[in-house]
C-alpha cells in the first residue's frame, strides 16, 4: 500500500461516521472510474499529446491488444481527432497539443499580462475613487465650517 491508497483510506474511515448508513449500502462506481478505462479517451489523449499516433505506439505505451489499437484508430478518425494513415501507418492528430499552456496547465503570457493590467487598472481606479472621495467629504465639512456663524 503506498502513501496515496494509505491516506484515502484513513480519510475514508474518518468520513464513514459521518454519512447516513443507507448511504454506505448504495455506494457504486463513479463514472469517472469507467471513463478512466476507456481507451478511446486514452488514445484520443496521446494523440494530441504527441501529434502523431499509431498502431505500435499504443500497444507498446497503453499496453492495448492489437485488435483494441486498430478499433481505437479507427473510431478516432470517425471522430476526426486523427486524419487517416500515411504510408507508413502513422495518423496525425487534427489539433494536437502544441504548448502547455494548450493544456490549461500554464497561462499564456498575454493572458497572463492582460490580467495583470486590468487588475492593476481596477486598483488604481478603486484608489483614485476613494481618494476623491476623501477630497470630496473634507471640503464639504470646511465649507460647512465657513458658512456657520460662530457663536
Amino acid at each position: 500500500m503506498n502513501r496515496r491508497q494509505f491516506t484515502q483510506s484513513l480519510g475514508a474511515l474518518l468520513a464513514a461516521p459521518a454519512l447516513p448508513a443507507k448511504a454506505l449500502t448504495n455506494i457504486s462506481a463513479a463514472p469517472a472510474a469507467a471513463s478512466a478505462m476507456n481507451p478511446q479517451i486514452w488514445g484520443a489523449f496521446v494523440a494530441r499529446a504527441r501529434g502523431t499516433i499509431s498502431a505500435e505506439m499504443l500497444t507498446r505505451e497503453l499496453n492495448f491488444s492489437g485488435p483494441v489499437a486498430k478499433q481505437v484508430l479507427d473510431g478516432l478518425v470517425k471522430t476526426n481527432i486523427i486524419s487517416p494513415a500515411n504510408a507508413q501507418g502513422v495518423f496525425a492528430a487534427t489539433s494536437p497539443i502544441t504548448a502547455p499552456m494548450q493544456m490549461g496547465l500554464v497561462p499564456s503570457p498575454s493572458t497572463l499580462s492582460k490580467k495583470l493590467q486590468e487588475k492593476a487598472r481596477d486598483q488604481l481606479e478603486t484608489v483614485k475613487q476613494h481618494l476623491l472621495d476623501d477630497v470630496d467629504e473634507t471640503s464639504e465639512d470646511a465649507t460647512q465650517a465657513d458658512r456657520e456663524p460662530s457663536v
